[in-house]
């Protein structure tokens, strides 16, 4: 399992690659996968284990995410569901 998080726009995507990368946080950059129908494009894909340090990162740098979504395999595919976010400080 993956979580992506999506964007509005491309300088709070920029901003929080930036961030999450300062903060030693694992970060790819990717599209948005078509089956997301949020953001301006671009997402950030962070493990699992580490979202919850990613949130407070965002946060604290003033960082908006248009979203979260958890990724799962399933028959060689890839589905992407709505991901609640974990209440602060929880990781």
């Amino acid at each position: 399992m993956e979580i992506l998080i999506v964007f509005d726009t491309t300088s709070n995507a920029i901003g929080a690659e930036m961030a999450l990368e300062n903060a030693n946080i694992p970060v790819k950059v990717m599209n948005i996968p078509s089956s997301i129908r949020a953001g301006c494009g671009i997402s950030l894909r962070v493990a699992p284990q580490d979202i919850a340090r990613a949130i407070t990162v965002l946060e604290e740098k003033k960082l908006v995410a248009g979203g979260y979504y958890k990724r799962s395999v399933s028959d060689g595919k890839s589905h992407y569901a709505p991901y609640i976010t974990p209440p602060p400080n929880s990781g």
